[in-house]
């Protein structure tokens, strides 16, 4: 990525579970091209998560089984893990469900940093412009293969399988077991 430092650069997701690619893949780079991070944690609540048939897992409740702070404790730890100063980010609650509101949260000169992964992806993007949001592709990952997913961890997780130790930063392993996350 050619390196253009802003302000104020954003990044967005569902964080459930905050994982190696969350991190280097979006969380990383758009640090390296800003001077303060913005992390917003989406479906922040119940109240907070619609419905989109682009991606209709992502609202079900069984895919969010983490908190806010759960997930605000795994991003605060790790950027913290990788050497990225507390006082260089924030982490806020991102409502990429009702757009209109996203202003409330967020500097309006930012920059949206992003990854593409479907057509979920490219409606946030778009919702994202129309709202007067500036957007970067860090990068487009349609039509490639993922290792892991978020969904793969989950059930990893869920099943008692360790595996997912692996694919996530040492802070968001301690915290999940500290916090006895994933209990059956």
């Amino acid at each position: 990525m050619e390196k253009n430092i802003v302000k104020y650069g954003v990044v967005h997701g569902r964080f459930q579970l905050l994982h190696n690619g969350h991190l280097k893949g979006l969380l990383l780079p758009a640090k390296e091209n800003c001077e303060f991070l913005v992390v917003g944690i989406c479906n922040p609540s119940v109240e907070q998560t619609n419905f989109d048939d682009t991606n209709p897992h992502r609202s079900e409740l069984s895919n969010n089984p983490f908190s806010y702070w759960d997930r605000y404790l795994m991003i605060k730890n790790s950027l913290i893990e990788s050497g990225v100063s507390e006082s260089n980010f924030c982490i806020v609650p991102f409502p990429i469900n009702f757009p209109q509101q996203i202003s409330n949260y967020i500097p309006k000169d930012s920059v949206h940093f992003m990854t593409i992964y479907d057509d979920w992806g490219k409606k946030k993007m778009f919702e994202l412009n129309k709202q007067g949001f500036k957007t970067f592709i860090i990068k487009d990952f349609i039509n490639e293969e993922r290792e892991f997913s978020g969904s793969m961890l989950r059930e990893m997780l869920k099943t008692g399988n360790d595996q997912w130790k692996k694919y996530v930063p040492t802070s968001v392993v301690k915290i999940v077991e500290d916090l006895e996350l994933y209990k059956k």
